[in-house]
């Protein structure tokens, strides 16, 4: 009786020695499948919920701006433009943007330091700073603004400078009439808009 009981206690033991930890690898695999499984729903779901919303969002309320963007057309029409000669068209940038007056006109100066903060975040009001570039220009000519930054002041109403754009044309160049762009953008700053314009000028060269 005592030789059967060890012989059914050896076989007991030989399928818990080889079989358990088969099962045992089979459970702790499956459990890693599912927490994984889990993981990438998370991961789907967080992605189509947050995917609209990058790690900076512009605030919401925000108010627009302009660029005033003139050349002295009268300097352009009456000038003949010869090779090898250099040329400084008058330009005029202006700037301004739609804010109710109360942020720039507060009643005393913390209300000013409040509205800088909500306006630009940050206590002191900054200068727009308003970038010049030539755009199309012909590769036998150097057309360039003596400033490519153009720093005015934010406000409700135009505040405007004068720079000059020179213009070089070599002497490859073909007579006639050709176009280029002048561009002028300035960045949204917290809660002012960003805006960009373009201005096509035509120049005669004889």
């Amino acid at each position: 009786m005592k030789r059967k009981w060890l012989a059914v206690g050896i076989i007991v033991l030989f399928v818990g020695v080889t079989i358990a930890p088969t099962i045992n690898q089979s459970v702790v695999k499956a459990s890693q499948e599912d927490d994984l499984a889990e993981e990438e729903e998370l991961n789907r779901i967080n992605g189509a919920l947050f995917s609209d919303y990058p790690s900076f969002r512009p605030p919401i309320i925000t108010f627009p701006s302009s660029i005033s963007l003139q050349y002295d057309e009268d300097y352009v029409n009456n000038t003949v433009f010869h090779p090898d000669n250099a040329y400084g068209i008058p330009v005029f940038v202006g700037y301004k943007v739609w804010v109710p007056d109360s942020f720039f006109n507060p009643c005393c100066f913390l209300f000013r330091l409040i509205n800088n903060w909500i306006l630009f975040h940050s206590v002191i009001a900054p200068m727009m700073n308003i970038t010049l570039s030539v755009k199309d220009a012909p590769s036998w000519t150097d057309i360039y603004p003596v400033s490519s930054n153009i720093f005015l002041e934010i406000s409700n109403d135009y505040s405007d400078v004068t720079t000059n754009l020179i213009v070089v044309i070599h002497n490859q160049a073909p007579p006639g009439s050709f176009t280029f762009s002048l561009h002028a953008q300035s960045p949204q700053l917290h809660r002012i808009q960003g805006y960009e314009i373009n201005r096509s000028i035509t120049l005669t060269v004889q």
